[in-house]
């Protein structure tokens, strides 16, 4: 299977736990595991993490505790933020 994101020149490596895409959900489930101490290993094809997110312009509605009246790229940038906190040698 030939793929243009394949890159010959990376040799596999063992990690604790993979995180396969840096949207909100994968931004979440990152996030929870740091919280309990996993090594996270966050792989993502884009440009920059977020996922859909950094496109959404609207405020969401609903509860403001979930992000309500806050614009996408917003909640995007915030979750990115939250990684900061922890160690580089977790994440």
């Amino acid at each position: 299977m030939k793929s243009g994101f394949l890159r010959p020149d990376l040799k596999p490596e063992e990690v604790e736990v993979l995180v396969v895409g840096g949207g909100p959900a994968g931004l979440s489930a990152t996030l929870k595991l740091l919280e309990k101490g996993a090594k996270v290993t966050l792989v993502d094809m884009g440009l920059e993490l977020g996922g859909q997110l950094v496109k959404q312009t609207h405020k969401f509605f609903g509860s403001s505790l979930e992000g309500a009246g806050k614009r996408g790229f917003i909640i995007a940038r915030e979750l990115v933020n939250s990684l900061k906190r922890y160690p580089a040698d977790q994440l």
